[in-house]
């Protein structure tokens, strides 16, 4: 049975008020990582591209 997300500990600061949070979730099928501080604040990066991108991704599109 395989989870959502991990927990991780650290220090990680509050993006709107700069308070120190303890626990970051990492969410392992869409690459971002979130931690929430005690006024419910929603602090929220994306810590890893999930798959892979295709050669069209990098592509320039051609100007007429």
């Amino acid at each position: 049975m395989s989870e959502r997300f991990s927990v991780y500990p650290g220090k990680f600061p509050c993006k709107t008020c700069k308070e120190e949070v303890k626990t970051m979730r990492v969410y392992l099928d869409t690459g971002m990582a979130s931690w929430m501080c005690s006024n419910k604040h929603l602090s929220q990066i994306k810590l890893f591209q999930v798959g892979y991108k295709k050669k069209r991704d990098y592509e320039r599109e051609k100007r007429k």
